[in-house]
């Protein structure tokens, strides 16, 4: 097993409640040989809580909530630091996200804010989106916490937080500042909320290009898991690669 500080991204652990094959196995192995390890992810819907309870349902039975760093979290994070005047936030999504803003000191204002955090939220109507758009037309910052185009639920392929984002970027005229799954400076704030550098750690990812080329530009080791699809097509190169590729994580538990 390849000895440092692990980043996993959550989908290569667990999708639609199941644990992938030899994920188990691996965060055993982890904790048995005492490396720290910390699970990365996008999702917006739910709190570090209810994640480490759905893994835990799903069989990983020492996951805990402060092993697990959202794009939410990163976000709270980044505007803490470059942005520490602003002080008022308003946001779409999950009852998650409030609670991460609150926890980082921010006051909810849904009238003036200076801060507008964007998740996932399937029940917004055009009155509540039109009013999105005044306030980033009014100066409030667009971060948006979860870049998925779609998403799945129950088999059924659906608008994901990405696309809902491009349209208040489209609608406003203004860019989003990118906390997403692939955001280089997610990936910069686990770092700092893990208190490690990038050349001691190991990113453990299912996407290439979202997981493991953010990894590659910062310097990371880097371990591909292509749960049995063909690498072909990717975009890899010979400057561009992941330092190992697994079939699942089982090869990295030996």
């Amino acid at each position: 097993m390849l000895k440092g500080y692990y980043f996993i991204e959550l989908d290569s652990l667990i999708r639609g409640g199941t644990a992938r094959p030899g994920a188990v196995l691996f965060l055993e192995k982890l904790q048995e040989m005492q490396m720290p390890y910390l699970i990365i992810t996008d999702q917006s819907a739910r709190t570090n809580e209810q994640i480490a309870a759905a893994m835990m349902q799903a069989g990983f039975s020492h996951v805990t909530y402060d092993q697990i760093y959202t794009g939410v979290m990163a976000a709270v994070d980044w505007m803490i630091m470059y942005s520490p005047a602003k002080n008022r936030a308003a946001y779409i999504g999950s009852p998650a996200i409030k609670a991460a803003l609150e926890k980082g000191g921010y006051i909810i204002d849904n009238r003036d804010p200076e801060l507008l955090f964007v998740g996932l939220e399937k029940n917004m109507t055009y009155r509540e989106y039109s009013e999105a758009v005044y306030h980033i037309i009014c100066g409030a910052d667009l971060i948006s916490v979860d870049n998925r185009l779609r998403v799945k639920s129950d088999g059924i392929i659906q608008i994901g937080n990405g696309a809902v984002v491009k349209m208040l970027e489209a609608a406003s005229g203004e860019t989003a500042v990118d906390f997403g799954r692939g955001s280089e400076k997610m990936m910069r704030m686990a770092l700092r909320y893990m208190q490690v550098m990038a050349h001691q750690v190991i990113m453990v990812g299912s996407d290439f290009e979202k997981d493991i080329v953010p990894a590659l530009l910062l310097n990371m080791t880097t371990v591909y898991v292509t749960g049995g699809k063909d690498i072909l097509g990717l975009g890899m190169s010979d400057q561009v690669h992941p330092d190992y590729i697994v079939e699942d994580l089982s090869g990295l538990a030996k």
